[in-house]
């Protein structure tokens, strides 16, 4: 199946990275099928096409570090971190019926334990 969404943190876009909706083995089925990644786009947007239906483990990889368009560093300056970097889905886990088409993924500082 083929889900949409948009991703946010704190109530804004999140503007890069890429989502995995990856299956999660039910009992002794031990290979529910193949994880779908999908990038997120500049708008916050997704789409992942090929889902598995039923509970899925949904991770969250930050975009890499880079300049800012137009930037020109110093020499051997690092690139500033993404202002994802170490966020997380606030439901990790969802349950996704067929006929689920739009999907909205909160992003969140991860918690301590």
């Amino acid at each position: 199946m083929t889900i949409t969404g948009k991703v946010t943190t704190g109530g804004k876009d999140v503007t890069g990275g890429s989502l995995i909706f990856a299956p999660i083995p039910k009992g002794s089925d031990q290979n529910p099928g193949a994880p779908s990644t999908a990038n997120v786009g500049k708008d916050g947007t997704y789409t992942a096409k090929n889902v598995v239906p039923g509970k899925v483990r949904v991770t969250y990889s930050s975009p890499g570090d880079v300049f800012p368009e137009g930037y020109t560093p110093k020499p051997s300056e690092p690139a500033p971190r993404s202002p994802f970097n170490g966020l997380v889905p606030k439901q990790p886990e969802i349950e996704l019926k067929s006929g689920d088409t739009k999907v909205d993924i909160e992003l969140v500082p991860p918690t301590r334990k």
